[in-house]
């Protein structure tokens, strides 16, 4: 009996620590796509003027991030459904993914409301420089 205990806990152990390990590896694609998405935005405000092409390759970037959101937010979940983390971890991890949501949520409406009219003026360039600042210092990278 007490081996099946002990097969038990080591498999909890090996699952908790492969949801960290997925986890991790949505964090570090999530950053690549974050610096992307960063790239194009900066490189597209540069004169401006937002044309059609470039607001859809910002659209593009923007989903793709969305879709990164979806799984980082689908594996901190999962980590936080496991009953064996540790409550402080769990309190730790529930207000990342918190901050993490705002972050992203406020990143997205500043660049909504900069490529809305095809033009962006210095208080919009500001909102979203701040806006992926916030993002990247909420995210740790």
């Amino acid at each position: 009996m007490d081996e099946d205990i002990e097969v038990k806990i080591n498999q909890a152990k090996q699952e908790a620590q492969q949801q960290r390990q997925r986890l991790s590896n949505e964090i570090e694609q999530n950053k690549l796509t974050f610096n992307t998405f960063k790239n194009t935005t900066f490189e597209t405000f540069k004169d401006g003027i937002i044309t059609e092409p470039e607001k859809q390759a910002i659209k593009s970037q923007k989903q793709l991030l969305e879709n990164e959101k979806v799984d980082l937010l689908k594996e901190c979940t999962e980590v936080l459904n496991d009953p064996n983390l540790p409550t402080n971890e769990r309190n730790l991890l529930t207000a990342v993914k918190s901050t993490y949501v705002l972050a992203f949520d406020n990143l997205i409406r500043a660049i909504n409301n900069a490529t809305d009219d095809g033009a962006i003026t210095d208080t919009e360039r500001t909102a979203v420089n701040n806006g992926f600042t916030n993002y990247r210092t909420r995210c740790n990278f």
